[in-house]
């Protein structure tokens, strides 16, 4: 019941946060940087909540897990960068429904799905690093929406006051870029770590399920989009942002199955 009470409480502190972030002005940025560190320590606190009796293999504490290291990332992101900030028009609401969800899951469904053996440290970092792979990619995407919507609304020469609230498509392609890199390099760690855990389990480096191909589809697909921003300009830029885009849906898609096979199968 306790944990259910924080979910609500995390959901409330993201609603703040979509009210700070649009629009986002001057005046608002310190009071948005207090919330989303305010935001990390309440979804960090509610994840160790969920696992303190085994790893939960649950859709809410999936959603949950990757709520906080998107945060994080974006923390990260906004401390590196100032105009990263900018991004929060897009991360606090995509934030704030996947919140919601995790309450909703919860009310429907209190039951945890916990795994007592799993205990390794290697399975623990290959998680966290999945979970980090995923956060990266989609602030990646919401960098990429970014400047295409701004193109858009300048190609047709549509006055929009929320492009006066949207990175600058230059920096906005630069972070997409960045973003991009950590993905690939963190997305590699996992898969290592991941070759380390089966290895570990079951003496072979590694095991040919969906997961696998998944991740390596993903790491070729991360490769692809980075060598055609490089080789091909601008429109290699276009394509690569369709394809980010197409990515994340499916990733969304997935993660619907998940959600159709435990709650309603």
């Amino acid at each position: 019941m306790n944990l259910i009470y924080l979910d609500l409480l995390s959901s409330i502190i993201m609603v703040v946060g979509c009210y700070l972030a649009i629009p986002l002005k001057s005046i608002n940025a310190k009071p948005l940087y207090i919330l989303i560190i305010v935001t990390i320590c309440t979804y960090g606190l509610s994840s160790l909540f969920a696992i303190q009796n085994g790893w939960d293999h649950g859709v809410a504490a999936a959603l949950r897990l990757s709520i906080f290291f998107t945060i994080f990332w974006f923390a990260v992101l906004c401390i590196t960068s100032k105009t990263a900030m900018k991004l929060a028009v897009f991360a606090l609401p995509y934030l704030t429904i996947l919140s919601f969800a995790v309450f909703t899951l919860n009310v429907v469904d209190p039951q945890n799905t916990v795994d007592k053996q799993m205990s390794s440290a290697w399975i623990s970092f290959h998680i966290l690093m999945s979970l980090s792979t995923y956060a990266t990619i989609s602030l990646a995407t919401m960098a990429a929406f970014s400047v295409f919507l701004s193109q858009l609304l300048i190609k047709n020469k549509r006055s929009n006051i929320i492009v006066n609230f949207l990175p600058a498509i230059n920096e906005a392609d630069r972070l997409q870029t960045i973003l991009l890199v950590i993905s690939l390099f963190v997305l590699f760690i996992g898969i290592l770590t991941g070759m380390t855990v089966e290895y570990l389990k079951s003496g072979k480096v590694i095991a040919i399920d969906h997961k696998t191909i998944l991740s390596f589809c993903t790491l070729a697909l991360i490769s692809l989009l980075l060598i055609t921003n490089k080789l091909f300009g601008l429109r290699g830029r276009f394509l690569s942002r369709l394809i980010l885009v197409a990515y994340f849906l499916i990733s969304l898609g997935y993660l619907g199955v998940k959600v159709i096979s435990q709650y309603l199968l």
